[in-house]
Order: structure tokens, then C-alpha cells, then sequence
């Protein structure tokens, strides 16, 4: 651990952008499995996720 810090290199990244990802590949799924293909249900879709950002970053922030 001392060596990471004295090279600058953070010891834990490789595994948080594997986690990002794994997480990154779980969402494409869901939105796979949920999307017909039109337009009109991608759009409700991009609302729905716009919405819940919204709504998580008020909820984290307090």
C-alpha cells in the first residue's frame, strides 16, 4: 500500500471500474429486456431514468 501511494497509483481502481462495468452491463440488460424498440417507449424509458436521477441525487444529498 505504501508503494501505491508513493507511485500515486490507487490500489483500488482496477476494481471499481470492473464493479462500474459489471453494473454498467447489468443496466444495458434490464434495458433490453424492457425496450421494444420504438421511439416512444425509448423516450418514456430516458424520462423514467432522467426521473429516478433526479430523485436519487435529492435523497443522497440529505
Amino acid at each position: 500500500m505504501r508503494l501505491c501511494e508513493l507511485a500515486a497509483i490507487d490500489p483500488y481502481a482496477e476494481t471499481a471500474h470492473a464493479k462500474k462495468d459489471a453494473n454498467r452491463q447489468r443496466l444495458y440488460k434490464v434495458l433490453d429486456q424492457c425496450w421494444d424498440g420504438s421511439k416512444q417507449q425509448a423516450d418514456a424509458l430516458i424520462n423514467l431514468l432522467q426521473s429516478a436521477s433526479k430523485l436519487t441525487s435529492r435523497s443522497s444529498s440529505t
